[in-house]
């Protein structure tokens, strides 16, 4: 039974990176499982249950790659990570692509994902302030700049694929990474020149 219902978990996130989620019902994943509507219903009350249940195994992943943190050179830490995001972003890319519309149709995921974006973007942000640091720069720079300049980073990554999207830009595992570069260049103002240059050094062998 509990392999019934990480089946039809994993077939509906399938046809949902496939065919988009909003062109996908419970009908469609129950055909795609090979069982009937009424046996997918008994382990999911209805599709929005199952985007819930995929939304709560993408965190945990997620949440996973915060251990890169125990590498002791920071620098392939930092890339490791963002790496790891462009794996997640494109493993659950439908959410991602449809991301506004999902939280406008329901309520209880718009609840989740904010409260766990919430606990994920300082994770994220004291990787990047704790490579800033070690890097020692060679100028004082202003904390609420660099805030700002670290919010804009979770907005480049959170719609980085609707820009892709609305910019014609196949979306595959090559221009998911693409974030990569441009969330660098974005922090490389407050790295030193040794610490910019091994990070750009390592991001170029990992985008070619």
């Amino acid at each position: 039974m509990k392999d019934t219902k990480g089946n039809i978990k994993n077939a509906a996130l399938k046809l949902f990176n496939d065919k988009g989620v909003c062109s996908i019902t419970t009908n469609h994943i129950s055909e795609e499982m090979g069982i009937s509507p009424g046996n997918l219903y008994y382990h999911y009350k209805n599709k929005e249950s199952i985007i819930r249940e995929i939304h709560r195994d993408m965190i945990g992943d997620f949440r996973d790659t915060f251990s890169f943190s125990s590498e002791k050179n920071i620098a392939d830490a930092f890339v490791n990570m963002l790496l790891a995001h462009a794996e997640i972003y494109y493993k659950y890319r439908f959410f991602y692509l449809d991301l506004p519309a999902l939280l406008r149709r329901d309520k209880a995921l718009a609840t989740m994902h904010a409260r766990n974006i919430s606990t994920l973007i300082p994770l994220i942000d004291g990787m990047a302030e704790s490579i800033i640091k070690s890097s020692k720069p060679s100028y004082k720079y202003d904390s609420k700049d660099l805030k700002n300049v670290l919010q804009s980073g979770i907005v480049l990554t959170e719609f980085w694929l609707c820009h892709l999207f609305s910019a014609g830009i196949e979306v595959n595992e090559k221009t998911v990474k693409g974030f990569i570069h441009n969330y660098f260049t974005m922090i490389k103002p407050y790295l030193s020149s040794s610490t910019s240059d091994e990070i750009e050094k390592r991001i170029k062998k990992e985008l070619k």
